[in-house]
């Protein structure tokens, strides 16, 4: 499916030349296939950094799941010879995982609700940017901790003003 927060869909190839050099350097990447029938749903893709589609024919519009999956592992598969393995980062310095991200998001949530940036009657609709932008950057284990830093400051700020009124 299309429209909504659907945009910049990557073709399969695409989506193998960013997948191939994160695989390279030791890091996973989760592929998540949708029903062929309608695609996934709007809670399903909040949790996903970018979006693929397979193009088709008008009267074919839909794949089968292994049709799908051989189509986006051939095009990681042609994209690897351009990407040898190599060992991959320090521990330390390793991307954030998706539990790590998924509280980011959550704290983030929070924090711009607190600061009155986020509309209150809506905040997931309007995070889904914030979630996709964050989901390009690649970010590190120890850029997570300082973002974190950054919404525990803020929630102190904001606790100690809502005190200063009271």
């Amino acid at each position: 499916r299309t429209g909504g927060w659907r945009r910049e869909l990557l073709s399969p190839e695409r989506a193998a030349a960013e997948a191939c050099p994160v695989l390279a350097g030791g890091d996973r990447v989760a592929v998540v296939f949708g029903p062929e029938d309608r695609g996934l749903t709007n809670d399903e893709i909040e949790h996903c950094h970018r979006l693929l589609t397979i193009p088709t024919a008008p009267e074919a519009s839909s794949l089968n799941l292994a049709q799908a999956v051989l189509v986006v592992l051939y095009e990681c598969l042609k994209g690897t010879a351009a990407h040898p393995f190599r060992p991959g980062p320090a521990p330390d310095s390793r991307l954030a995982n998706h539990a790590e991200l998924e509280l980011l998001h959550d704290t983030l949530r929070d924090t711009l609700l607190a600061i009155d940036y986020l509309r209150a009657d809506n905040p997931d609709y309007f995070m889904m940017p914030v979630r996709r932008f964050l989901g390009r950057t690649r970010l590190r284990r120890h850029e997570f901790d300082l973002v974190m830093g950054v919404c525990r400051q803020v929630k102190r700020l904001t606790a100690l003003r809502t005190d200063e009124r009271n």
